[in-house]
């Protein structure tokens, strides 16, 4: 844990990508994850429930790095492997996991790390199923450290534990291989009930890579807030609102959001990225949402503190019961108006798709100057190209 603690506490004369270099496997798990997760720009599927690439990359380039460097066609495919397994065990548990206040990225993200390590390490059906065994002991994480520096810390430490646990199942460590049977499964166990995975068992028949995919987050902050984001932006793009008019602002939701967006009166820019109000106050004042919105002196600014004690969640009673939010609207009221957009399809949607500008930007956000243009460039257009790449290759990129 030292080199994350130097990181976080400021403690270290040399840069994150410098800290990466020298780190070994393990450290090199825990921070290249946590790193990951830490400014919420990742990607996000709502069948799984949590961020799927974040808990599937880290430990695939990890052990490309330090063990045996991956083609690009055996990163696609350990990855794909990975997603489908998180995908149809969200589907069993998902839901329920985070109903019960559990961080689904790291608590079933580990499996899906877990698949796909064992696709790329080629470990055998018995080392698969004792790696399983050991997950479910170490499957953890809990949202009410949403909006903190815990959260990331999460998928770090998921990161550097299902790389441990491959290298031990490897020299013939084991556990039980029965963990999500009766008695004592993983789903009782995580939430309280005995489900018979059924949706696992849609595995090769089912493909959510391929039939949905994932949401390509726009805004560096919570995918709950999005649809209401781009609702307010759309609004005041379109109709040119004076801030200094709004008495009040409502979003509408799917009941299970304002569960998740925990800070009305966000004071940190972590909890701003789990604050409706924050968010959406920022969006009608900047017309943007992006890294910078996330700095303390944005947070700190009095017209914000202002707008956020007028914005107001709702739940929509037509969503009572949804696992997946499906709308989201906002309506704002000013001394003369009410106005109104609703939002069922967030930008980076499959269904609604960042254009090549978007994407770019979006980029640009992300690795600002540590990366040549050339690069930035070079990440967007990797889809076409990544089966001809290997795990160096992209690890060079930030070198």
């Amino acid at each position: 844990m030292n080199i994350l603690s130097e990181e976080l506490i400021g403690g270290s004369d040399l840069s994150l990508l410098e800290r990466l270099k020298e780190a070994n496997e393990k450290d090199f798990a825990l921070l290249f994850a946590t790193l990951s997760h830490v400014i919420d720009y990742d990607d996000v599927n709502f069948t799984f429930h949590g961020h799927p690439s974040v808990a599937l990359i880290p430990p695939l380039l990890t052990y490309g790095k330090f063990q045996n460097e991956l083609s690009g066609k055996e990163l696609i495919l350990s990855y794909v492997i990975g997603f489908e397994v998180q995908a149809r065990l969200g589907e069993d548990l998902g839901n329920a996991q985070y109903q019960r206040g559990m961080h689904v990225t790291s608590t079933l993200g580990i499996f899906g790390a877990a698949a796909s390590l064992t696709k790329a390490m080629k470990l055998n059906f018995e080392q698969f199923s004792n790696l399983i065994g050991m997950c479910v002991s170490f499957s953890s994480g809990v949202r009410k450290n949403f909006g903190t520096m815990t959260k990331p810390l999460h998928v770090g430490i998921m990161a550097s534990n299902v790389m441990l646990f491959a290298n031990l199942v490897r020299k013939g460590f084991t556990s039980n291989p029965e963990a999500f049977s009766e008695p004592m499964s993983y789903s009782d166990v995580s939430t309280g009930s005995h489900n018979s995975l059924l949706a696992i068992k849609k595995l090769g028949e089912v493909w959510e890579s391929a039939d949905f995919g994932i949401i390509v987050k726009k805004y560096p902050c919570c995918a709950y807030t999005h649809r209401s984001i781009d609702s307010v932006i759309k609004l005041i793009n379109d109709n040119d609102i004076d801030v200094s008019s709004i008495t009040k602002v409502i979003a509408k939701v799917n009941p299970k959001v304002p569960t998740v967006l925990i800070y009305p009166n966000a004071n940190t820019p972590a909890e701003g990225k789990f604050s409706m109000q924050y968010c959406l106050s920022a969006a009608i004042i900047d017309k943007e949402v992006n890294l910078n919105t996330f700095t303390q002196d944005r947070v700190d600014r009095s017209e914000i503190r202002v707008l956020m004690s007028k914005v107001e969640m709702e739940g929509d009673e037509a969503q009572i019961g949804v696992n997946k939010e499906q709308s989201a609207s906002v309506t704002i009221y000013t001394a003369d108006n009410v106005y109104h957009e609703m939002t069922e399809f967030p930008l980076g949607h499959p269904k609604n798709p960042l254009s090549e500008i978007q994407m770019f930007e979006k980029v640009a956000d992300i690795v600002n100057e540590n990366i040549t243009r050339d690069n930035k460039e070079l990440l967007l257009s990797l889809p076409k190209f990544l089966q001809d790449k290997t795990s160096a290759d992209l690890l060079n990129m930030f070198s």
